[in-house]
């Protein structure tokens, strides 16, 4: 949809794309801080591990791969 679509529109059109707009919007959130307590989890995890197992090439490796989710 055009944003020039958006001018047109019927009220009540209007407010359902809002509404749906929001909702998309809440979702996303709600995933995206889904998705960064497993990446902190995970890191927290791995970290760990390698620290007890004091590996620093995984550690190494592992900071390229954090270097690429942020």
């Amino acid at each position: 949809m055009a944003q020039v679509d958006l001018l047109w529109m019927e009220e009540e059109e209007l407010r359902a794309v809002c509404v749906a707009l929001v909702n998309l919007l809440r979702e996303s959130e709600v995933r995206r801080l889904v998705c960064m307590n497993e990446a902190l989890k995970h890191g927290y995890r791995e970290g760990y591990t390698d620290a007890a197992l004091q590996l620093p090439a995984a550690v190494e490796k592992r900071d390229g791969e954090g270097f690429v989710l942020h």
